[in-house]
């Protein structure tokens, strides 16, 4: 069955309540564009709040970030073998990035943000940043899981390299959009402190 959703509609003294059935189906025509973003099926607020109330679920997601990103974040070769001036500059460029990926917070640190948002929303968000070269110089965990929407996969698609186990494969991908409303939401804080002063 289809979640309800139900209007209060006051005009003149009149009530009355309509009920709308709403389908989880995407229509793949009406989102192809790209400009009609998947809103939360409910607010997502009150996840944080269950799990502020829970006596087991604040340990268990404790022992997910300890368990999963709790020994760091390391760079190692797939096969030992004689050290070259190549390798030695390629590890060397590897670890300074690892260390620098985030100014403000240690790289363990977002990864273990990044496992709780995603053990308390059932969803988490990572923004990779890239140089001109394409190459990754930082990441950044966003904190407001609730604020962010995204769209349906967007046609075209999209041939990607994968690497895998030292093969090059080409396949095709959609990809989807991601945006954030941050300032709706302190519009709508701006405009409810105006009202009740």
């Amino acid at each position: 069955m289809f979640p309800q959703l139900c209007f209060l509609v006051i005009s003149n003294s009149h009530f009355s309540c309509n009920v709308m059935w709403l389908s989880s189906q995407i229509n793949s025509d009406s989102t192809s564009a790209g400009d009609d973003f998947i809103s939360h099926r409910t607010d997502m607020r009150g996840f944080r709040t269950l799990v502020n109330g829970s006596t087991i679920l604040p340990q268990c997601i404790r022992a997910y970030k300890n368990n999963i990103a709790g020994f760091g974040i390391g760079v190692r070769y797939k096969a030992d073998g004689d050290e070259t001036s190549e390798k030695k500059t390629e590890w060397d460029k590897i670890t300074s990035v690892l260390e620098y990926l985030n100014l403000d917070q240690n790289t363990k640190e977002v990864f273990e943000d990044l496992i709780e948002a995603r053990e308390i929303y059932g969803i988490s968000y990572l923004e990779v940043i890239r140089n001109g070269v394409n190459e990754v110089v930082g990441i950044d965990f966003i904190r407001n899981i609730p604020s962010i929407h995204k769209t349906p996969p967007l046609d075209p698609y999209v041939e990607v390299e994968y690497f895998a186990q030292g093969k090059t494969e080409q396949r095709m991908k959609r990809f989807c959009k991601y945006r954030q409303t941050i300032k709706m939401k302190y519009l709508t804080t701006r405009l409810s402190l105006r009202f009740y002063v």
